[in-house]
């Protein structure tokens, strides 16, 4: 049996005699040790039981979009951040009033941030004051910080682009994506991000967190004129404020006027320049149903920007797409232009093999126009168009329908792993893409993936190859604290593989392996091949990590909660899986409620 513990004057303070009677405590001998610190947890947790409540409610605000109108940061109940500008009276949850100070700019009616419904009295600002220090009120909605002069360093592009023209349609015409290259890249580089009205909050936040870094050489593309008009849209009563301070275009890609402007092979227009000429979009996204964009699966949304990484490769310039979950945690372009220069084509790796990609990052620099790169990307989209055009009639799945659905035939992920491992490989191969077409009841998928008509590269074949970078000093970023990422220089291990090129025009390639989606519209060729090599990258996770479940070392997982250490132990996360995204599930009857535009001036 342990000792008894003993009190102050070396008197037992609980004890136990053989008969099990307790001793030695008189009347208070119920407030042990154990008690008291029991009695203190619950104490604590009932002081701080509404803070709990009011940081779940506003992080679920900010992190999930659920009431978040602008990427913000949140103000604490007790330690607000002292700031210096305009000061205004608050009355917040009946507390009384409390003094703020908003930064100068910032409009005094209550109405800094869009809103898109709904009142929050925790944003009216009013009776302007003398003063010109205070706290923010608790919970309150907090303009984006200064980014300090030496965040990005050579890649700082804070101030060094221009805006759009209106609200143009990017993707009308070849004149239209040369003129928003044109403003929006800087030093040769572009990041393109995709958003529908459903994932605003998504757009915006994914922009701050670019500006946070130095960037602003991004491109945002929405489905529709509305939605970008609503994200740069001023306040609903008219009041000046900077809103989102987002640039954005949209995108009318199979809905509208479409010419061709590929030049390369295989072309991006399987047919004519007459192809895309439909006033209500291509009849065959209402075939394979592709009208609904107000989804987590907007597939149109998601050609589309395949279609601007093509072409803005071919305009020579260095690409990035990135989903609107992806957070850069430092500003990348020192790695990417450091230890990764000799790799071409830059993605996540999942699976560990060719044909598990992740496409939420996907980054071709220096990629050589008509190289095996720059193909990978047209051929990505040859055979999204391949699905639109295919005769006679659309492509249908084991049981006679149309193929369609969420993450099936036509989801571009696969089209793109497809088209990679066709470029390791020199052949055609539709691997992802085509078992989505076979009866997945049985073992009809598997022994159409292990027939020797189809002969697949095998899986000890898809493997990555090992290289070696060397991670200089020098290349190690540093944060907005001035302190360098977890990152030792010298050599490290990295995995891809080399990229040939596809297309028919390449002596050897194989076009003739599958038979699946083949289009009877001829593909144009050129006198002179493709021969050139290049290198795909599959992120080192130190670099590019993912939330949970894909291959490489756990550590650097997102769901171990380490990707907000400081300094990071990551250059870029990708929270695909771990956020609740704005979705048609999410609403009942499975209808989303209309974008709330603000009422006309």
């Amino acid at each position: 049996m342990a000792p008894a513990r003993e009190g102050a004057d070396g008197a037992p303070v609980v004890r136990r005699d053989g008969t099990g009677e307790r001793r030695g405590g008189g009347d208070d001998s119920f407030f042990t040790p154990r008690a008291a610190l029991l009695f203190a947890v619950l104490m604590v947790g009932a002081l701080f039981w509404e803070e709990a409540l009011e940081v779940r409610a506003r992080a679920r605000e900010v992190v999930f979009g659920e009431r978040a109108v602008a990427p913000t940061f949140l103000a604490p109940r007790r330690a607000g951040v002292i700031v210096s500008g305009n000061e205004h009276d608050v009355d917040v949850d009946g507390a009384g009033t409390i003094v703020v100070s908003l930064p100068s700019g910032t409009p005094t009616d209550g109405t800094s941030f869009l809103d898109r419904g709904g009142e929050d009295k925790r944003r009216a600002a009013v009776t302007p004051k003398t003063e010109t220090t205070a706290l923010y009120a608790p919970g309150a909605l907090l303009p984006l910080p200064p980014v300090p002069d030496e965040i990005g360093g050579t890649y700082r592009s804070l101030g060094k682009v221009r805006g759009l023209d209106g609200v143009p349609d990017v993707t009308k015409d070849a004149s239209a994506v040369a003129d928003a290259a044109k403003r929006r890249a800087h030093g040769g580089e572009i990041i393109i991000l995709m958003a529908n009205s459903a994932g605003c909050h998504l757009a915006a936040n994914a922009i701050a967190n670019l500006r946070s870094v130095g960037i602003e050489h991004y491109l945002l593309v929405t489905n529709t004129k509305e939605t970008c008009e609503w994200m740069k849209k001023k306040s609903r009563s008219g009041g000046e404020t900077a809103g989102w301070e987002l640039e954005c275009g949209w995108t009318s890609f199979l809905k509208g006027e479409r010419n061709c402007v590929s030049q390369i092979p295989p072309t991006v227009c399987p047919r004519t320049t007459d192809t895309f000429l439909y006033k209500k979009g291509h009849p065959r996204l209402k075939t394979y149903g592709l009208l609904a964009e107000e989804r987590a699966d907007p597939f149109r949304l998601w050609w589309a920007r395949f279609h601007l990484l093509e072409r803005f490769v071919d305009l020579g310039l260095n690409a990035m797409y990135v989903d609107t979950d992806v957070s850069f945690r430092v500003n990348p372009y020192v790695l990417l232009k450091g230890p990764f220069r000799e790799f071409h084509l830059i993605g996540q790796d999942e699976t560990g093999g060719v044909d598990g990609v992740n496409i939420g990052f996907v980054y071709c620099q220096n990629c050589v126009r008509n190289g095996p790169s720059h193909r990978v990307l047209n051929e990505t989209v040859q055979r999204m168009l391949q699905i639109l055009e295919h005769e006679p009639g659309p492509v249908l799945r084991w049981d006679g329908q149309p193929a369609l659905g969420a993450k099936e035939h036509l989801w571009d992920q696969h089209i793109y792993n497809d088209v990679l491992e066709s470029a390791v490989f020199s052949r055609d191969l539709r691997r992802r893409s085509g078992q989505r077409l076979i009866d997945p009841n049985g073992k009809h998928r598997d022994e159409w993936l292990g027939s020797p008509v189809q002969n697949f590269p095998k899986p000890s074949d898809k493997r990555w190859d090992e290289f070696e970078v060397e991670v200089a000093a020098s290349d190690v970023p540093v944060t907005k604290n001035g302190d360098k990422m977890v990152l030792d220089p010298g050599v490290k291990k990295a995995k891809g593989k080399v990229l040939h090129c596809v297309g028919l025009d390449v002596p050897g390639y194989d076009a003739d392996a599958k038979k699946e989606n083949k289009t009877s519209t001829p593909t144009l060729t050129t006198p002179s091949a493709c021969v050139t090599q290049e290198k795909f990258l599959a992120s080192p996770p130190w670099f590019l990590a993912g939330w949970s479940g894909v291959a490489g070392d756990e550590t650097y997982q997102g769901v171990l909660g380490r990707w907000n250490l400081d300094p990071p132990i990551v250059a870029v996360a990708h929270l695909v899986g771990a956020l609740a995204k704005l979705q048609v599930g999410n609403f009942p009857n499975n209808r989303v409620p209309p974008l709330r535009l603000p009422v006309p001036d």
